[in-house]
């Protein structure tokens, strides 16, 4: 695992600009704290030769980062960041402790496997009728969203590099699943299976009814 430090020196192989939902900054006091520079830290951890220079390491964190930053679009899925474009695999970028980051490429049908096993509040299929009512964000925050489990709670945003096409939030209240639309500001209940087909849909997978 690299730091957001370490990772934009890598960048500089690239265009050197900023890498999406990457804050240069982050880890600025930590680097600056340990006397050790990016260039330093990477030939420490045996992703730059002693010599500095690219090896197979950096050249396949390189590799995946020109991909991350060429995507499409991005969805946010909670704290993990999917770069998506026309391929069957994508680049997923997680933030772990200590502001470490981890950057990898994986297929589509895993990564959807993943999310929708790490929430078992979509693995059901229950028929639901329900309209949608307006409820502001700041009401939703501080009367419904505040106080829940992380484990009862999903956050689904896409962006491309444009506009922010949809951000999503699902939660499970007793034996029900909601989902907030923060764009149109409407809550309503929603069926598990069709937050599934809903993911599918944005990762461009035609599955159809196969996930039911």
């Amino acid at each position: 695992m690299i730091n957001s430090n370490e990772l934009y020196y890598l960048n500089r192989a690239l265009d050197g600009m900023e890498i999406y939902g990457v804050d240069p900054m982050e880890n600025m006091i930590n680097t600056l704290g340990s006397g050790k520079t990016a260039r330093e830290s990477l030939i420490e951890k045996n992703i730059l030769t002693k010599e500095g220079k690219i090896n197979e390491a950096s050249y396949l964190l390189i590799e995946g980062l020109e991909k991350y930053k060429k995507a499409k679009k991005y969805l946010w899925v909670n704290s993990r960041i999917v770069a998506l474009d026309d391929t069957n695999f994508v680049i997923h970028l997680e933030k772990e402790e200590e502001g470490k980051i981890v950057l990898k490429e994986i297929t589509k049908a895993i990564m959807l496997y993943s999310i929708i096993k790490e929430n078992s509040f979509l693995w059901g299929n229950k028929v639901v009728e329900s309209k949608g009512k307006y409820v502001s964000v700041k009401e939703f925050i501080s009367n419904i969203l505040n106080g829940k489990n992380d484990e009862d709670i999903l956050y689904i945003k896409i962006e491309n590099p444009s506009r922010q096409e949809a951000y999503n939030i699902y939660y499970k209240e007793k034996d029900d699943i909601f989902k907030y639309d923060v764009i149109y500001k409407s809550l309503k209940k929603v069926n598990p299976k069709d937050i599934r087909i809903e993911l599918v849909k944005l990762f461009d997978m035609n599955w159809g009814e196969k996930i039911g």
